[in-house]
């Protein structure tokens, strides 16, 4: 039986509590007429998962695929009866199993770029940066190991396996090789190739194959010399009895995108492959010559007991020498269903995953520099695409391998939307780490924001890992200096703390360092920096949580071989805590850049050395925070348990003063003498004391924000030995408030470091039909401005300017604290190789709230599209259909008359049967209007959402919805029921929420 991981998840009425993103996925699923959706359980006990069987059942569903080992259900249900599956009982956890990217409305193919025309021009620039390449990578160093590893040179990851769930990993990789037994014996670097999606099961509505085709072997074929199949003849390697089918490559998946038909010369054909499988033996022909002679192929069994691989294309290419026109692939047969499955190594971003944990450079110039080189890796496909089902299954199947020591989870982002922590994905990753005892890495997230630590890693036994880059790193990899020895990473800059106040992320580890990748591809943008280096086809300059993760990883193993060749035993958990405690703190950064700090490998290492000679001592289970203070957008009045952590970003001033507390909880009694000590702290806090009560002890925190903006600090607290038992994280964000005293404007300096960077906290006021903001520099800059319900209402993501000067209008913003976040990257840095540390740079940012239409500009035609309103007579979503007429600049939803639990999402139908998310109104804000520019028209639907829990004495949701489109050019009036659009005057920029200028729109509908 499981201990529920946060009694958040559950009603009061002790069902489930489906999150928004199940919502979600019911709309667009009953928007883009899906009839039957997935569904994935994980029950409490045997008991409940019989249960939960049962129900699917009765609601006319079937189960697809149980683990009892941990409780685990995959289904398919009805659409119409989704949230009824969804009514588990408390401690039972339930989620919708929807690939959203099918849902996207994007396309997720990416491109290819055609190499440079003179190789030989390329070539020379290769050997002109050789001493970037061959240079000493900073990495060991910076994760405290390098001295550690001279002493204990075996210490280098041999005898111990990671896997990478991720995409699959290509043994044509040089540096995917090298690996040892804990005794030294070479070994096999990619010890396994598993692409877990079984053949013949159903996938979730949606899903898409992302890097694998199960092949339909069922044509029996028998023969002497030679068979006759489609019309096609093919001499057979030997008589007797076969299977055979046609393998195509460019339909089989995704990922095919990399195949640049450019770089194969078109010698891949058609991409149509002849497959020969002889079940009696298991083996497995694949003709990748064309010749329909089978006889030039070589026989391959399944990878995983065989090592066998083959390879479409070939090795060398006439017109780019410097690429290698072939993509590997792996055979697995399966004689139930007559299936053959080809897994392409096409995972480009799996790679450079791989040999940043264990790498092995193959000579003295090689630049791959893999942090575990002696470490096996193990190679996990995201069999169905980015659907919840297939990167659980992966990951079950990682941790119940009893080959597999660490887990590399490199989650994709079409399934971790959350803003609620403890859904579907943090609740099975805690409970996989806690029933097997591995440890497991995640990425923490690489937006620039705060507060915005990705689902899967808030369990906390799993750690979610930020990136770091050292000066000394930037300068040989990027080419510039900071004014900083730490720093964060440009392209990993989410922060924490959880949503739910957790601290978070757990640790930061080095990025943005080379890495390999497939030769047969050329990413200009990560291959070539004009001034500064041009990389050769088979490494990039990878970086990002994507880098920092394996890097954690790879850490991770050196400890782990270490330990066992001095023969003692570490579990997994236990491996991470010392992780966690030995971490050093850098004073520069804050506690939300950092959580525990750096990775420091040597300090984990005496820890756990420590332990072994007094158990129990040192490498405790840490305590965490069972119950702090939440108050954000998401839950303004406050997280349903008291959440993980003291985080608030409602209701603080500078100045202002008050009190919180923390409770921490023990697996056993609290120890005696506790004492607290408050880290990074700016001057914002300080602990007046903790009370121990059994397995809890409360620590009462003062708050004193003498300046508006966010401030953190870690609450620790330390037993009577001065050992660490426990850390929590503390935040406020002290707002600037927007009202008639400041004339509902502020303007702020801040301080920008490069790379890094600042922000400045507003609180809106209700009603604001439009929100200003200007930002000034002296050099190009980014922005990102993030609302209370932590996303730009506009449907923005972060901006970087080629000017110093950024201005943008938001309509109908939400009421709450906004953050205006501005930033200096790689994008906006020049590389030069100067000596001189690049200073922080001071921004003028100034914020105005628009109240009222008076004095301002009216512009263009508003039309009303649609006025409905009624109440929800089922838990379900009501639709309503939309058409957005042409030349539409901006498109209002008002459902200010709606009751305040009422969500919107608002889908683009364009596609038939297949609707994308545009914008959504979460229930609870103060303001419901959504103002979205530059529309394309089309059909659309409006999904309304009855989300939370009914009760009698609420009666039967309202809703009132109301939909305006805004045209510039037009010269009619505006709508009869009295919508009205303005314009927001404001500088020219290269960035305008409309077509045309004006640059800012906002609409007015009538006050309900």
């Amino acid at each position: 039986t499981f201990q529920s991981p946060a009694p958040a998840m559950w009603n009061t009425n002790g069902t489930w509590a489906p999150t928004r993103e199940d919502h979600e996925r019911i709309a667009v699923a009953m928007a883009s007429g899906v009839k039957i959706i997935g569904m994935v359980f994980l029950a409490k006990d045997r008991a409940d998962e019989r249960a939960i069987e049962g129900r699917v059942a009765s609601l006319g569903g079937h189960v697809i695929k149980t683990d009892e080992r941990i409780d685990y259900i995959r289904a398919i249900v009805p659409t119409s009866d989704a949230l009824d599956a969804l009514h588990v009982p408390a401690g039972d956890i339930a989620a919708v199993d929807l690939d959203l990217s099918y849902f996207s409305g994007q396309d997720l193919s990416g491109g290819w770029q055609e190499p440079p025309n003179d190789e030989q021009h390329l070539l020379a620039e290769v050997a002109a940066t050789r001493s970037i390449m061959s240079a000493p990578s900073p990495i060991l160093h910076d994760l405290g190991a390098d001295a550690w590893q001279k002493e204990h040179p075996t210490y280098d990851g041999r005898g111990v396996n990671i896997a990478i769930v991720d995409g699959l990993l290509d043994p044509q990789v040089p540096e995917l090789s090298g690996a040892l037994t804990l005794d030294g014996k070479p070994i096999r670097k990619i010890s396994g190739m598993h692409v877990v999606i079984d053949p013949g099961e159903h996938s979730a509505p949606g899903a898409d194959l992302a890097g694998c085709q199960w092949l339909d072997m069922h044509a029996a074929v028998r023969g002497t010399n030679t068979v006759t199949y489609d019309g096609k003849t093919y001499r057979l390697p030997h008589p007797g009895s076969f299977r055979i089918g046609i393998f195509d490559l460019f339909n089989a998946a995704k990922n095919t995108h990399w195949l640049n038909p450019v770089i194969f010369g078109g010698r891949l054909g058609d991409g149509k492959f002849a497959v020969l499988w002889e079940p009696s033996s298991g083996v497995v022909w694949v003709d990748t010559s064309r010749t329909r002679d089978f006889r030039n192929d070589r026989g391959m069994r399944d990878y995983n007991t065989s090592g066998d691989w083959g390879r479409f294309g070939f090795e060398t290419s006439a017109r780019y020498p410097m690429l290698h026109p072939s993509v590997s692939f792996v055979v697995e047969p399966n004689r139930q269903h007559n299936m053959v499955l080809i897994g392409l190594g096409i995972g480009t971003h799996a790679v450079g995953v791989a040999t940043s944990a264990a790498g092995h450079a193959v000579g003295p110039h090689d630049p791959i520099h893999g942090v575990a080189p002696a470490a096996q890796v193990d190679s996990y496909e995201y069999g169905d695409g980015p659907s919840v089902h297939s990167q659980a299954e992966d990951l079950i199947a990682a941790f119940e391998d009893p080959t597999v020591d660490i887990i590399v989870y490199e989650w994709s982002s079409y399934i971790e939307t959350s803003s609620e922590d403890g859904w579907f994905m943090s609740a099975l990753c805690e409970r996989l780490v806690r029933t097997f005892d591995k440890a497991l890495v995640v990425p923490g997230g690489n937006a620039p924001e705060l507060g915005e630590i990705e689902d899967p890693g808030t369990g906390p036994d799993v750690l979610a890992v930020g990136a770091s880059q050292s000066a000394a790193s930037y300068k040989l990899y990027e080419g510039f200096q900071p004014s900083t020895s730490d720093n964060k990473h440009h392209g990993g800059l989410t922060d924490g703390p959880g949503q739910d106040g957790a601290l978070e992320p757990s640790l930061l580890a080095p990025s943005g360092w080379i890495a390999a990748v497939q030769s047969y591809t050329y990413a200009e943008m990560l291959q070539s920096v004009p001034g500064l280096y041009t990389l050769p086809s088979n490494i990039w300059d990878f970086g990002g949580t994507s880098q920092a993760t394996p890097t954690a990883g790879g850490a991770a193993a050196l400890l782990l071989s270490a330990a066992r060749q001095r023969g003692f035993h570490v579990g997994g958990m236990e491996l991470m805590t010392a992780l966690e405690l030995g971490a050093r703190q850098a004073h520069n950064l804050t506690a939300i850049d950092q959580g525990n700090g750096l990775i420091d490998v040597a300090a984990s290492w005496r820890i756990l050395v420590a332990e072994s000679q007094h158990p129990g001592a040192y490498v405790t289970r840490m305590a965490r925070v069972c119950r702090g203070s939440v108050r954000t957008g998401l839950w303004p009045n406050g997280a349903p348990d008291g959440g993980r952590g003291i985080y608030e970003t409602l209701g603080w001033h500078a100045g202002d003063r008050g009190t919180r507390s923390m409770r921490f909880c023990f697996d056993g009694r609290a120890p005696a003498g506790l004492r607290t000590s408050m880290l990074l702290d700016d001057g914002t806090f300080r602990t007046t004391g903790v009370e121990t009560n059994g397995d809890t002890a409360t620590v009462t925190v003062a708050i004193h924000p003498r300046h508006s903006g966010f401030h953190s600090a870690l609450v620790q607290l330390t037993d009577g030995r001065g050992h660490v038992v426990g850390r929590g994280m503390v935040a406020i964000a002290a707002t600037t408030q927007l009202d008639a005293a400041n004339r509902y404007t502020t303007t702020q300096r801040v301080l920008v470091p490069r790379p890094g960077w600042s922000t400045v906290w507003v609180n809106v006021p209700p009603n604001t039909d439009a929100l200003t903001i200007n930002v000034d520099r002296e050099l190009p800059l980014g922005v990102d401005v993030q609302g209370p319900s932590g996303a730009l209402r506009a449907g923005l993501e972060t901006f970087f300017s080629s000017s110093n000067h950024y201005d943008i209008t938001i309509p109908s913003p939400m009421a709450g604290p906004w953050e205006v976040l501005v930033l200096d990257r790689h994008d906006v840095v020049e590389h030069t190789r100067d000596s001189l540390p690049l200073q922080p740079q001071v921004a003028t940012v100034k914020v105005q709230a628009v109240l009222t239409s008076a004095g301002l500009q009216e512009v263009g035609s508003v039309q009303r599209l649609t006025a409905q309103s009624g109440t929800f007579a089922s838990p379900y979503p009501v639709l309503v259909p939309i058409d957005v007429p042409t030349h539409t600049d901006a498109l209002m939803l008002d459902l200010r008359g709606s009751d305040s639990r009422v969500d919107a999402y608002l889908f683009s139908c364009t596609r038939q049967n297949n609707c994308s998310l545009v914008n959504q109104i979460w229930g609870g804000e103060s303001d419901k209007r959504l103002t979205i520019p530059s529309l394309p028209p089309g059909h659309y639907q409006i999904a309304l959402d009855d989300y939370g829990v009914r009760s009698p004495a609420s009666g039967l949701p309202r809703y009132e919805v109301a939909a305006y489109a805004y045209h510039f050019a037009a010269t009619s009036p505006p709508a009869a029921d009295g919508a009205h659009a303005y314009a927001v005057h404001c500088e020219a920029s290269p960035f305008e929420i409309v077509a045309a200028p004006p640059c800012g729109v906002f609409i007015t509908a009538p006050q309900q």
